[in-house]
Order: structure tokens, then C-alpha cells, then sequence
């Protein structure tokens, strides 16, 4: 009912930037306001006479006590918006929930895995599969930089979304869980210690 009363106000022609930017953000924030229990929250925009998934969605990674519980949560949490104030390629952070123990930040796209599977054989399939694993290393490279170590590098933990502003595909990193460096001083993630 709120997509169609949002779309109801653009009328049939293509929107304009500040109507798509009304649209989600409108959209998304009555998503998350409705107390929404999926994981990811999709805002959708009429574009081009035809639905396609917008860029601005939630996602929201939970710790409960089988994974980490509180000390994950604050792991995740600490990397995650140490590499955002870097501007490093990861999901911008918007709520640390610690009582109800959740993250919630922004959904980037879908894992690197996936995506080089639905990738086709067609030259264009192959500059983007080139791209996204050169990105995905560039990443990985600016981490070592900062010396800040994943330990969880996987084609599950890079996620890939075509970027809004200029058409290209972006690649983030996520799953900051066992990630360690010297700039905190955090443990190595429980099951990782010595018994």
C-alpha cells in the first residue's frame, strides 16, 4: 500500500533523481518503522516503465549467543565503522542495536559467488567477472595496508550491486566477525583460542 500511494504521487512519468531519493528513502524508513522481520528491506521504484530493485535497502545481521552473541556484535561493530570512516568498500552502518544484539547497515548486493554464476559467457560477462575479482583483491590489499586481517576471505563475504550514480558494479566486503588488527584490542574470536 505505500508503494503504490508513493507511486501514486509520481505519476506516469520517469521520476527524477529527487523523486527516486524521496521514494526510497520514504520507503525504506516505513519498512523499517513497521518493525519489517525480513532481513533485507526492498524499496522498489517504477523506472523506465518497468520494476527494478532499488539501491537503498536495510540489512539486518543478528548475534545471538550461538554465534558470538555480544562479543561478535562488538567485534563487527568496531570494523565496520572504523573501515566506513575510511571510506573503505563495506556497508555503511546505521544502527548498532546492542540490547537486542543487531547491526543494521546497508544491503550492497548479493555475494560474489552468486553473481559470477548468473554472469554470461559474453565478452561484457567476462570485462565484469575481470572487474569484480580485481576489485575484490583491491580490497583485500587496502585492508593488508591498514593491517587489518579478515581471516574470513570468501566469494560469500564479497557482495556485488551496480552502482546508482555511475552504472558500474561495486564490490564490498562483509562479515567483519573474525577480522583482527592492532588497532583494537580485541581477542582472536572465541573458537579460534588455544584450548
Amino acid at each position: 500500500l505505500a508503494l503504490k500511494n508513493s507511486l501514486s504521487m509520481l505519476g506516469r512519468n520517469e521520476p527524477s533523481p529527487s523523486d527516486l531519493d524521496f521514494l526510497c528513502t520514504s520507503l525504506a524508513s516505513d519498512a523499517h518503522t513497521s518493525g519489517c522481520t525480513d532481513d533485507i528491506s526492498v524499496a522498489m521504484v517504477w523506472l523506465k516503465f518497468s520494476w527494478k530493485l532499488i539501491l537503498s535497502s536495510i540489512y539486518k545481521k543478528e548475534f545471538p549467543d550461538s554465534a558470538g552473541g555480544e562479543y561478535a556484535q562488538s567485534r563487527e561493530y568496531q570494523f565496520l565503522d572504523l573501515l566506513n570512516q575510511l571510506k573503505a568498500s563495506v556497508p555503511e552502518v546505521y544502527a548498532n542495536n546492542t540490547k537486542e544484539r543487531y547491526i543494521e547497515m546497508a544491503h550492497v548486493g548479493i555475494n560474489l559467488r552468486d553473481w559470477l554464476n548468473e554472469r554470461p559467457g559474453s565478452a561484457l560477462g567476462q570485462i565484469q567477472t575481470i572487474d569484480a575479482i580485481h576489485q575484490s583483491f583491491k580490497i583485500v590489499g587496502d585492508l593488508a595496508k591498514l593491517n587489518i586481517w579478515h581471516l574470513d576471505i570468501a566469494l560469500r563475504n564479497f557482495v556485488v550491486m551496480q552502482d546508482k550514480n555511475t552504472l558500474q558494479n561495486k564490490v564490498s566486503l562483509i562479515d567483519f566477525s573474525l577480522t583482527v588488527s592492532k588497532r583494537f584490542p580485541l581477542e582472536k574470536p572465541l573458537f579460534m583460542l588455544p584450548d
